[in-house]
């Protein structure tokens, strides 16, 4: 918990930039309109409650102009809060923390943007949604996925919120090393090519007889050492945006309906294993799509 003014103004710059994918000012648009649907968080407060002083420092009328950079529109409304004109974002952050204490900025809701970037993240959520295909046998239990020389590993990410259609700007799937190795790996990346496709099953071959994207991405890696446990930028895939877009741009695409991401290892001796679902909910993968509507 922060407990001084330079505690609290270093927890803002370190939270507040994490909302500039989160959110689109329109002309007119108030922050009060923008504000209402989200929750905070007192650090300065009593950690871990929703309090109505929280909520209200928040909701301040403050017209934004269309096309605005998020330092603009953040600059007006805190300028609005605390009725003052200085235009230094460091300041105006100071100052707010001075008068209302610091809030946990990473807690805010949606804030259903009407344009710009959107971010989802949809993680692994049965034990069923991860499994490994060994000579067209599938294994859906275990507390971690093998991909050597063969084995495929498979990822059901249910209820993706993309609509159909939407331009994908990013994509990634992040895992949790479940081996320590060193050395290099070449993985090839795809979709199933389906629109809501269904969980995991024991059925030879369950993994491997589904028909993939024609789009793929090579996840390469160059040194480093693979640590058990490590949840980091080494376990995160490349850039998948080829690969969601073409799901997305099928006709039968609908927001909330499933996604299936299939790992193969291309090419090297390396064995990467990647913490299951089975292992801990919290170490199973998690596909973050970043689009615009």
């Amino acid at each position: 918990m922060a407990t001084t003014i330079e505690d609290r103004v270093a927890l803002l710059e370190a939270q507040v930039f994490e909302l500039q994918h989160r959110m689109d000012w329109s002309d007119e648009m108030t922050t009060q309109q923008g504000l209402r649907h989200a929750s905070f968080r007192a650090i300065g407060g009593t950690a871990g409650t929703y309090e109505g002083d929280a909520r209200a420092a928040f909701e301040v009328e403050a017209t934004i102009p269309a096309g605005s950079t998020f330092n603009e529109a953040f600059i007006l409304w805190l300028q609005a809060r605390l009725g003052s004109t200085d235009t230094n974002l460091q300041d105006l952050m100071q100052a707010f923390a001075e008068q209302e204490g610091a809030h946990n900025w990473s807690c805010l809701g949606s804030f259903d943007p009407v344009s710009g970037d959107v971010e989802v993240d949809v993680s692994v959520a049965a034990s069923s949604d991860d499994a490994r295909e060994a000579a067209g046998t599938v294994v859906l239990t275990g507390t971690s996925l093998l991909l050597s020389n063969g084995p495929l590993a498979g990822f059901r990410f249910d209820g993706v919120a993309v609509p159909q259609g939407a331009t994908i700007v990013s994509a990634s799937i992040q895992f949790t090393a479940g081996n320590t190795t060193t050395g290099d790996h070449n993985i090839t990346v795809q979709a199933e090519d389906a629109d809501d496709p269904g969980t995991f099953t024991t059925d030879a071959s369950n993994i491997s007889g589904r028909t993939l994207t024609t789009a793929s991405v090579s996840w390469t890696q160059t040194g480093g050492v693979w640590t058990a446990g490590n949840r980091t930028a080494l376990q995160k895939t490349n850039d998948l945006a080829t690969v969601v877009q073409e799901i997305v741009d099928r006709v039968g695409w609908a927001t909330g309906q499933a996604m299936v991401f299939v790992l193969a290892r291309a090419s090297g001796t390396v064995n990467r294993s990647l913490r299951a679902y089975d292992n801990d909910p919290g170490d199973a993968a998690t596909l973050a799509i970043v689009y615009t509507a």
